[in-house]
């Protein structure tokens, strides 16, 4: 298999595979006559030419292909170079085609106006206006532009073509739109939503991924609410979208947002604490149940270092990650569980130590499912004491990313 990338763009990644599969015949084995071995192996007679032999055909040589960038992933670059460019004009007063020549030659991004969209809506390259003067980000700066054009009945706006930037109408957009897949596979929980209706088949998260997608980006752009600019559809565990390169940085920034939101693995730092019972109990309901606070509390009333500590990283998805380590005195066995619930949008996590030693008093077991908050929360866990045990707490400190 051989495996060729397409170079990426900003947060967007484009890439293509190319699988070659070569095949052959496969050898047909036939019974052997013992008599022919026999002739095979006898020498030729004298004066007898051998046949001769034939040249090995060596194999051809596959070219690697180059595969240039999709056209909208070099046009999305171009708006992502522009968004970290800041630019000023130097004049008070000047047309509007010269207003972009001078952000074009400030920034060394080329940007052209589509005037013939924008004659649509009553622009000209000659109308004058009054420039801003304020530093800005080359978007934010040909977006104040944009605002003074009041004569204008339809706001231009900035997209992107392989060569540079582009000021046009979204009638002039539905041009450049260009396919992108964005995978959402993380982002779904993996199994199928209940049925409402029995004998209906079970609505598809996928789906429901692209509803909200249509819902906060351009509502009206999309063909499926009426709109003519974007199209999407879902395939296999991705976004298929057909749109703008505006829209298709939109959608992957809304996408990434939601990612921030849902953890993908968890820190967790656990010390073991030598402290009284109620005094753990108290000093957390006084801090917050669930918060740092109440773990730093807890570790400042301990007058002795911990017993113990060790640091896990777990994913979250319901796998358990397992350590074990030991001190002169005594040895734990840490196993971690976080659990995502993607309903309440809340991180469970399953905590559980097995101690061994003269610090434990002998052989104990704690095991708790909690919540924690996001992205950064703490537990504290007292572990129960039998007849000549000393009490001990378990401090959790978990930070979700």
């Amino acid at each position: 298999m051989i495996r060729f990338p397409v170079r990426a763009f900003g947060g967007l990644s484009a890439i293509a595979t190319l699988t070659l599969i070569c095949t052959s015949p496969p050898t047909i084995a036939h019974p052997v006559d013992p008599d022919d071995e026999k002739d095979a192996a006898s020498p030729a007679p004298a004066g007898t030419v051998p046949p001769p032999e034939t040249p090995a055909i060596a194999a051809p040589l596959l070219d690697r292909p180059r595969l240039p960038p999709a056209p909208i992933v070099s046009a999305c670059e171009h708006l992502l170079d522009a968004e970290t460019t800041r630019v000023a004009f130097p004049a008070h007063d000047a047309s509007l085609q010269d207003a972009l020549r001078i952000a074009s030659l400030g920034s060394g991004i080329p940007i052209e106006g589509d005037w013939a969209a924008l004659d649509a809506i009553g622009l000209d390259p000659d109308d004058r206006l009054e420039l801003p003067t304020t530093p800005a980000t080359l978007p934010v700066l040909l977006e104040q532009v944009f605002a003074r054009l009041t004569n204008a009945w339809d706001r231009p706006r900035l997209e992107a073509t392989p060569d540079g930037l582009l000021v046009t109408t979204r009638e002039g957009a539905e041009r450049l739109t260009g396919t992108l897949l964005h995978p959402i596979g993380d982002l779904l929980r993996g199994d199928p939503l209940p049925t409402v209706i029995p004998g209906d088949p079970p609505p598809s998260e996928a789906g429901e991924m692209a509803t909200l997608v249509q819902a906060m980006i351009e509502p009206d752009a999309w063909a499926d609410l009426g709109g003519t600019l974007g199209r999407m559809e879902v395939w296999q565990d991705g976004l298929l979208v057909t749109a703008p390169p505006s829209m298709q940085i939109a959608v992957r920034r809304l996408l990434d947002q939601l990612r921030a939101a849902r953890p993908v693995e968890v820190e967790a730092t656990l010390d073991l604490r030598t402290i009284e019972t109620d005094t753990a109990r108290r000093l957390e309901t006084s801090r917050g149940a669930g918060s740092l606070a109440a773990v730093r509390a807890v570790a400042a009333a301990c007058d002795e270092p911990p017993l113990l500590n060790a640091n896990l990283v777990a994913p979250v998805d319901g796998t358990a990650v397992r350590t074990t380590c030991r001190t002169a005195m005594v040895q734990a066995t840490l196993t971690l569980t976080p659990i995502w619930d993607a309903e309440r949008r809340r991180l469970r996590c399953r905590v559980s130590i097995d101690l061994v030693g003269e610090a434990a008093g002998g052989e104990r077991t704690l095991e708790v499912e909690q919540e924690i908050g996001i992205p950064v929360g703490g537990l504290v866990l007292p572990l129960p004491a039998a007849t000549g045990q000393p009490p001990l707490a378990l401090l959790v400190t978990m930070r979700a990313r």
